[in-house]
């Protein structure tokens, strides 16, 4: 096993892991970590599917963070 797979081990257990959470912000953030974590084990393995759903994930967290901002300011 190479550093690669390891890599795409730990993303799976970070995207399984998010939805433990039942807290949406938690969830969304440990899940956003895994995508980001998947999209570099794709870009490494060059695997253009993965990238795409990887990045669209990010980008729907991105989203969500964004337009949620105002309700987290403490």
């Amino acid at each position: 096993m190479n550093i690669i797979d390891i890599l795409g081990f730990i993303a799976t257990a970070a995207v399984l892991s998010s939805f433990l959470f039942k807290d949406m912000v938690k969830l969304r953030v440990i899940n956003a970590v895994g995508a980001t974590l998947w999209l570099i084990y794709g870009i490494l393995k060059s695997d253009v599917p993965l990238i795409i759903v990887n990045l669209s994930i990010i980008t729907i967290h991105t989203t969500f963070f964004i337009s949620n901002k105002i309700k987290w300011k403490s």
